[in-house]
């Protein structure tokens, strides 16, 4: 809510409160199914015939282990790890005080700080259930061999903003304004993340899995900005931007498989352009672009189990560029909007540069998701006053998603390489 503190003409003073809750519970479950041969069948392919070899008249499905049915060479037996099956939560309250006030004609400041209390749960269900505590030998899990515990991950953290806000010309409607700001914020791991569940990714080709090990990722935010407005209805803003991270979160090669660890540090700074253009009456174009630099500081950890308990064993520490950071990021719409006939059109471009996806150690080089051009286009037409038909494709193009190694002479050697496909939405749309 808002409360005024003055009311004098021409001036904002006010004071902004408002609480949140929110809370998140996921109840995680995958069965494994691992290819068996029956009494009597062979593992070799003889004649060469792979359509006889797996003919579906020769599977079946079936949790024992020992059977022996005629006529069944090949079946798959399911087994089930408790790991397999965590549940957990993630529970985040907040309240924040903000103070909107005019310093002086052309200059307005609006500060305050946001209280979050957060905490992240997660457990075995079976465990759970049994009511094990933390470190019974009942705790092992079969697939990963080390012994999996409860989670509790709790903060409480005060985050402040500040910023100012300067009007060159002192126009409500086309003002000129240049925008200081700084704020603290904070990421938190995911429930995926944060779980010690084991999962094979089949895009990874690798064993996946969480750690309990995280924390909080803490953000400091400053950005310097500049906007110009026209009364033609056209807008451009150019800014300077700052972040520094602390305990980012990275996907990186832990040597069992792929896991989550909190880099040292990590920072980015850039230039941010966007603006929109009239070009006719009725067509308009909005872009905005980005350039940006990063560097990531962090320790390679390889992970060991000893006695069914994980251990973490420091490798080497790197400097590289951060994980998931694009060097630069290109988004453009054209929009044509008809009202006297009720049509809308919009196309979009996006494309993105070669950001780091999977961090190794070693003599493994670090894989790049390389650029893609995706193109969207969104057709609206109205009919009478509550109708309208809506027609989208998302990725007109079906540009590639490629993933490739990075040498020092380049990009030579992909990782994979696959095609998502062009999505098309037709909709009826019907407005109250």
């Amino acid at each position: 809510g808002e409360i005024p503190l003055n009311e004098k003409p021409g001036t904002v003073s006010k004071l902004k409160i408002g609480t949140s809750y929110t809370n998140t519970y996921k109840e995680f479950l995958q069965y494994d199914y691992f290819l068996k041969f029956n009494e009597g069948a062979t593992a070799f392919i003889g004649s060469n015939n792979l359509e006889t070899f797996f003919n579906l008249n020769k599977f079946g499905i079936n949790p024992d282990l020992n059977i022996n049915k005629d006529g069944i060479d090949l079946y798959y037996s399911r087994d089930f790890d408790p790991a397999n099956n965590t549940v957990g939560y993630s529970r985040v309250f907040s309240a924040y005080a903000l103070v909107d006030q005019t310093i002086f004609k052309k200059l307005r400041l609006s500060g305050g700080a946001r209280l979050e209390s957060s905490k992240i749960f997660t457990e075995v269900k079976k465990f759970r259930d049994q009511g094990l505590p933390r470190n019974d030998p009942r705790r092992l899990s079969g697939f990963s061999q080390f012994i999996v515990n409860p989670t509790n991950l709790n903060s409480l953290d005060i985050l402040p903003s500040i910023n100012l806000i300067y009007n060159f010309n002192e126009d409500d409607l086309f003002p000129s304004t240049l925008r200081l700001n700084y704020s603290r914020s904070l990421a938190r791991p995911s429930i995926r993340e944060y779980s010690e569940t084991i999962m094979f990714d089949f895009e990874l080709n690798s064993e996946v899995f969480g750690n309990s090990d995280l924390k909080f990722v803490h953000i400091n935010n400053f950005d310097l900005r500049f906007e110009k407005y026209f009364n033609t209805g056209d807008n451009v803003s150019v800014s300077l931007f700052y972040k520094t991270f602390k305990n980012h979160i990275e996907l990186l090669n832990a040597g069992l498989g792929f896991s989550w660890a909190n880099a040292d540090n990590s920072n980015v700074y850039g230039l941010e352009i966007e603006g929109r253009k009239k070009l006719f009456k009725n067509l308009e174009i909005r872009s905005n672009i980005s350039l940006v630099k990063s560097e990531t500081s962090l320790t390679f950890q390889r992970l060991e189990v000893r006695n069914g308990v994980k251990n973490w064993i420091p490798l080497e520490k790197v400097k590289r560029t951060m994980f998931g950071q694009a060097p630069f990021v290109v988004n453009t719409i054209l929009n044509y909007t008809n009202d006297s006939i009720g049509l809308s059109l919009a196309l979009s471009y996006n494309i993105q540069g070669p950001k780091l996806v999977l961090s190794s150690f070693g003599e493994v080089p670090d894989v790049y998701e390389m650029p893609r051009h995706l193109f969207d286009c969104k057709v609206i037409k109205e009919i009478g006053k509550h109708y309208s038909l809506n027609f989208t494709v998302r990725d007109v193009l079906n540009a590639s998603r490629r993933r490739a190694y990075k040498f020092e002479e380049g990009y030579l050697l992909d990782f994979d390489k696959f095609n998502y496909g062009t999505n098309y939405t037709f909709s009826v749309v019907y407005k109250l």
